[in-house]
């Protein structure tokens, strides 16, 4: 993660070029409330065009919930190009946020897990990528549409327990489409 030092906001439109030559998650990481509490969104090449291509993943006490935030509120297909630059925006605001590649339908999240406070933005990557032109602008509501409801099925989850931690609740229900890898 490169955070952009000195610059708190709770609210931004953020346009980066992003470079990657093979498997790669690289996005934004914003309203960081320290090193192992904050937001991300980012792009998957190497799935480019599955229902997964762009995600949302807040991370909580230095956990990912990739595996509990799950479903169109949370991930969306998109065509993200490898062994060429594409653009990633992500724009945020109040509870929600869009994210999306060069000009395509964005992913919306209604519902952000975090608060609203005020906190470090910057670039962050799983393998590698490049990042350049990057530019931060104002954003307000109106600039992000609305997305899909969540799914409220019977396999929902409302909270969890986090070894070392205790009991994590999410302002929503969760859908507990495919967890792998829990124990």
């Amino acid at each position: 993660m490169a955070l952009i030092p000195n610059y708190k906001t709770t609210d931004a439109s953020i346009e980066v070029l992003i470079g990657a030559d093979g498997s790669a998650y690289p996005g934004v990481a914003f309203r960081l409330a320290d090193k192992l509490n904050y937001e991300l969104a980012y792009a998957v090449p190497q799935v480019s065009g599955e229902w997964d291509a762009l995600q949302y993943d807040p991370v909580f006490h230095g956990s990912n919930t990739w595996q509990v935030h799950h479903g169109p509120s949370y991930q969306r297909a998109a065509q993200v190009p490898t062994g060429c630059w594409f653009r990633l925006k992500m724009d945020f605001c109040g509870n929600r946020a869009a994210v999306s590649v060069d000009g395509q339908l964005p992913l919306v999240v209604d519902r952000l897990a975090c608060s609203a406070a005020a906190g470090l933005f910057g670039l962050w990557t799983y393998l590698s990528a490049y990042f350049c032109d990057l530019q931060v602008s104002a954003c307000s509501e109106q600039d992000i549409p609305h997305g899909e409801k969540p799914n409220t099925a019977e396999d929902t989850v409302e909270a969890w327990f986090a070894e070392g931690y205790g009991v994590v609740s999410s302002p929503e229900t969760v859908t507990l489409g495919r967890c792998v890898g829990l124990s």
